[in-house]
């Protein structure tokens, strides 16, 4: 039996309650609700009476498969073949991923991988996968090749001593190779040569760490993730909002925040960390399915003990539900929250401490701190529940009953905490004794609903920076992940935006502003619509549409053009400008950006980036906008600091797309 996703179950509960006249009642009776808990448990009950809740389990799918395993492996070993070294990677991460951990074929699955990092110059990656066959059940007649490969990869890391020991072990594993006496013989002058190479002087990884940028005027006592130039205000029109409490400049740090919370895109699976989202060639398999990767152990750990434990029975029955990024981040928050289901009950008895505050500026506050790792700071977040029509909110309750089927059916979620009823809200009560659900799955489903709505809302992308060799105009930002911020959450929009975000180290992000702004002004970021890029009427279209607001910021208001008709001609000077010191500097920044998109010198990105801060500042001091060079400035900005955070060079062509087979269920390698 397929599973059926949740818009399909959407469509034939429309049909059935259309068809014995029911439509108008729920219609009427979801306009009364006015919780999420009460929402849930109708469309639960509707669900379930229909027969239509998901009941496909896949509980037993996904298991480890020697043949799957080795499939994958022939598949990545003709891409190998073809050069095709990305499409190969993914192919060898699958044959890792389906493989039984301790086996042969997860060894030689290693190995191969190994080659093709090697082959990207993905050095150190090459050597941890070679370090894992070696030590697994990889066969003894082929080990003198991934030694030498191991020492070579020494080599270019200039780690000669590793080096040194990784030939000296190949000569001995090539005892015990099938090869022939001519062909060893070859096989020892080789190693001979490469043996010479490693008696260098000295002994270096070659591994260039970057440090997190540091908060402009240190952190901010009463903002666990920001800087002491920015504070939380509220208005009516406005809500909670960040404003200036100094003058900032722009490239000031204004943030550096990690997650509450954050998931992978599905096609970003086989090449990125489940869990803190970083670029890894070398990823290692879940122990239990087939579908999810870490960077390392630590990560392995810690979202097993976080979430994954729960999550790895039933991520494929979620994604052919059709669960994207906003489905998943609500389930792991909820997750998260509960600590896998063990302090649901907890969690509802707090619910009233979590959700009071003494003025609307401190709302999801404690002790006068909003904390970034707090449930308190998510869960106040904004959902925009009451700009919501009940068409929304009927289709979102119906994906969070069927995601709480799911967590239900397949899982020990609420197997962990004792349910009692003392502690329970009456109307969690009423709704278990009206819908015979019991009030912890209800008070579940809630949150999740709650979360899909706030998620919608505040959600973030995780982004990485990637660039071709050989076309170094040619780059693109790609969202990798989503994640929620509860700091940046309260920043609001602007088509003209006067911070920027980067991702660094995976789900990192760091806030910088990227114009002056005053103190008393608020801090705005980008929702993804830009004056630039996007027609006044487009902005307004997507805005009102996924955000529920209209713009009114100046490009908004006075309409300003699409970047390519941008004035660049003839500027309109402010007061007291000193137009040959402008020249000069403009002069050299046509220099500089130049150099930017043509040569990506990553050793001049901190000096270009003086300047050019430098520079935006002249013009915004000096030019009234829109103005062309201005917004070019600050897109150079971006172009280097991109190339400091999360980005990717690719060393081979770009990615080949290939259509995936059946148990792939339709999540892209790329």
């Amino acid at each position: 039996m397929s599973m059926k996703t949740c818009e399909n179950i959407h469509k034939e509960l429309i049909n059935c309650i259309t068809g014995d006249d029911s439509l108008i009642f729920v219609s009427n009776t979801f306009k009364e609700f006015k919780t999420d808990f009460e929402r849930v448990a109708e469309s639960y009950c509707l669900l379930r009476n229909y027969n239509l809740l998901p009941n496909f389990s896949y509980k037993n799918n996904r298991k480890k498969s020697s043949a799957a395993s080795e499939r994958h492996r022939n598949d990545g070993n003709r891409a190998f073949v073809q050069k095709d070294d990305m499409s190969a990677m993914y192919h060898y991460t699958r044959a890792i991923g389906f493989a039984s951990p301790g086996s042969k074929e997860i060894s030689i699955a290693f190995a191969n991988r190994s080659a093709v990092t090697y082959s990207l110059g993905d050095f150190t990656d090459a050597i941890r996968d070679i370090d894992r066959a070696l030590l697994g059940d990889y066969p003894d007649h082929l080990k003198f090749k991934l030694w030498e490969r191991r020492g070579k990869a020494f080599l270019e890391l200039k780690n000669f001593l590793e080096a040194q020991t990784s030939f000296e072990n190949a000569f001995i594993w090539l005892t015990k190779s099938k090869l022939d006496e001519d062909k060893r013989n070859i096989v020892k002058t080789q190693l001979a040569s490469l043996l010479q190479q490693s008696h260098g002087d000295f002994k270096t990884d070659n591994v260039q760490i970057t440090a997190l940028p540091q908060l402009t005027l240190g952190p901010n006592p009463n903002l666990q993730s920001g800087s002491n130039a920015i504070e939380v205000e509220y208005s009516s029109s406005m809500g909670r909002h960040i404003v200036a409490k100094v003058d900032i400049s722009p490239g000031d740090v204004l943030a550096v925040e990690k997650p509450y919370s954050s998931v992978p895109l599905p096609s970003s699976y086989f090449f990125f960390c489940f869990y803190c989202h970083k670029r890894c060639h070398s990823l290692l398999p879940c122990f239990h399915c087939t579908l999810v990767f870490f960077c390392d152990e630590k990560c392995r750990t810690n979202c097993w003990e976080e979430s994954h434990s729960i999550e790895c029975n039933i991520l494929p029955s979620l994604l052919m539900l059709g669960c994207d990024k906003l489905e998943l981040l609500a389930l792991r928050v909820l997750i998260k929250a509960t600590e896998k289901g063990s302090k649901l009950n907890q969690l509802a008895t707090s619910l009233s401490e979590i959700e009071s505050f003494d003025k609307p500026s401190r709302k999801g506050f404690i002790d006068n701190v909003y904390f970034s790792d707090s449930y308190k700071s998510i869960h106040n977040l904004e959902g925009n529940t009451d700009l919501r029509n009940v068409s929304y909110l009927f289709g979102r309750s119906l994906f969070a009953a069927c995601i709480l089927h799911i967590l239900d059916v397949n899982t020990n979620f609420f197997q962990k905490g004792s349910v009692d009823k003392v502690f329970v809200q009456r109307k969690l009560q009423e709704l278990e004794e009206e819908g015979n659900l019991r009030w912890d799955k209800v008070f579940a489903g809630g949150l999740i609903l709650k979360y899909l709505q706030s998620m919608a809302s505040n959600a973030h992308e995780i982004s990485e920076m990637r660039l071709i060799p050989g076309n170094e105009t040619k780059t693109e930002s790609s969202e990798i992940g989503s994640a929620a911020y509860s700091l940046l959450s309260l920043i609001n929009h602007s088509c003209d935006p006067n911070v920027v975000r980067h991702s660094y180290f995976g789900s990192t992000v760091v806030l910088r502003a990227i114009q002056v702004i005053k103190r008393g002004e608020q801090i705005f970021d980008n929702y993804g619509f830009h004056h630039a890029t996007h027609s006044k009427d487009e902005r307004h279209s997507h805005l009102r549409s996924q955000y529920l607001f209209t713009c009114q910021c100046i490009a908004c208001i006075e309409n300003w053009p699409l970047y390519g008709n941008l004035p660049d001609r003839i500027p309109i000077f402010l007061d007291r400008v000193d137009v040959s010191s402008l020249q000069e500097s403009s002069k050299k920044f046509r220099n500089i950006l130049y150099k930017i998109i043509s040569s990506h010198d990553n050793d001049k990105l901190a000096e270009w980036l003086v300047f050019l801060y430098s520079h935006l500042k002249l013009l915004q001091d000096s030019v009234a906008r829109p103005w062309k060079e201005y917004s070019e400035c600050q897109e150079a900005i971006k172009q280097c600091l991109s190339l400091q955070a999360n980005h990717y060079v690719y060393k081979a062509c770009p990615l080949t797309l290939m259509e995936l087979r059946d148990d792939d269920i339709g999540v892209s390698p790329f």
